[in-house]
């Protein structure tokens, strides 16, 4: 307990530590106060072990952060040793970020956008606005996410059981733009985010009660006061695309194949996880099968994604991984 007093006492005196080595194994009931920041270096594993406290950090406008600077990473059973606060990348490489509040876990994760700043509220967002876009047909009351940053990049929310989703055909990310809760174009991912993890893998089948949700393109979160999962009202909304890519995931340098159902005019790209187009082209409405070939894609993260003539989008990630 001494020691316990010494370290919350040092934060309190030192509002900006690192710490670097090899292996991080959890920190226990670590406090950043406001204006203050704690940095990572190396590999951070969670232990799982709730006994062990969380790092936690203040959330007033002044906020405390965790700094996840180059190179650093973290891994392990983070459902209960999640940071209670905000979280900061220092780098541009696919991030998933360890948050949560009030004992839920709900991590956030971006394609790649440095010095983005997240954190999890596990309080009901209609408490920030309760004025919802026609286009919406409710917002999950269960939870938000604040995040920021200078770049764009695609965001993926993670949702569990707690969130209580339905129609998982109408879910959306919804964005609260001054005085009014507005859809984000998104899709749910086929694979789920893994959120044992920072490296932004995608793994097993999202369903009602567990899984992902990612924006169909690239956007500025800061573009935004906070973040949701809601439901979409208007179902002109809703994308009547159809396409599968297989196989997924695939191995470097092999052929991709893709199945579609395109009712209207449209364009096909695939976008590596920088957001850049590496592949585009004209599609004529119908159903059909083509093959990207030549490709030699590296392993990672892409995203293929339709749109029609009207603009409305659907978007898939392929996964890529080494022979």
């Amino acid at each position: 307990m001494k020691i316990l007093f010494q370290l919350i006492f040092v934060i309190l005196l030192i509002p900006a530590l690192s710490f670097g080595q090899n292996k991080i194994k959890s920190f226990s009931n670590v406090y950043v106060p406001a204006n203050g920041f704690m940095s990572l270096f190396g590999d951070y594993e969670f232990s799982g072990d709730a006994a062990d406290g969380q790092m936690v950090t203040n959330r007033s406008s002044n906020k405390g952060v965790i700094n996840f600077v180059a190179g650093s990473k973290w891994m392990g059973d983070a459902s209960t040793q999640f940071i209670d606060g905000y979280v900061c990348i220092h780098h541009d490489q696919p991030f998933t970020f360890p948050v949560g509040n009030k004992g839920v876990y709900a991590p956030i994760a971006t394609s790649g956008a440095d010095k983005t700043v997240a954190a999890f509220f596990n309080d009901n967002p209609l408490q920030l606005e309760e004025n919802v876009s026609n286009d919406i047909s409710s917002v999950s009351n269960f939870g938000y996410w604040d995040v920021s940053s200078p770049n764009n990049s695609r965001i993926t929310l993670a949702y569990s059981a707690d969130f209580d989703l339905e129609d998982v055909e109408a879910l959306t990310i919804v964005g609260l733009v001054g005085n009014q809760w507005e859809v984000i174009s998104s899709s749910v991912d086929e694979y789920k985010l893994n959120i044992m993890s920072s490296n932004g893998v995608f793994k097993d089948e999202s369903t009602a009660k567990s899984g992902s949700i990612t924006t169909n393109e690239a956007i500025n979160p800061s573009d935004y006061d906070a973040l949701a999962i809601g439901s979409i009202g208007n179902t002109a909304l809703i994308s009547d695309v159809n396409f599968s890519v297989f196989p997924n995931p695939s191995l470097t340098g092999n052929d991709i194949n893709i199945e579609y159902e395109l009712p209207k005019n449209g364009s096909l790209k695939l976008f590596n996880s920088a957001n850049q187009i590496i592949y585009s082209q004209s599609m004529d409405g119908g159903v059909g099968e083509m093959t990207l070939d030549r490709l030699n894609l590296h392993e990672g993260t892409y995203f293929v994604t339709f749109t029609d003539e009207q603009g409305l989008i659907k978007s898939k990630k392929l996964i890529v991984v080494s022979k």
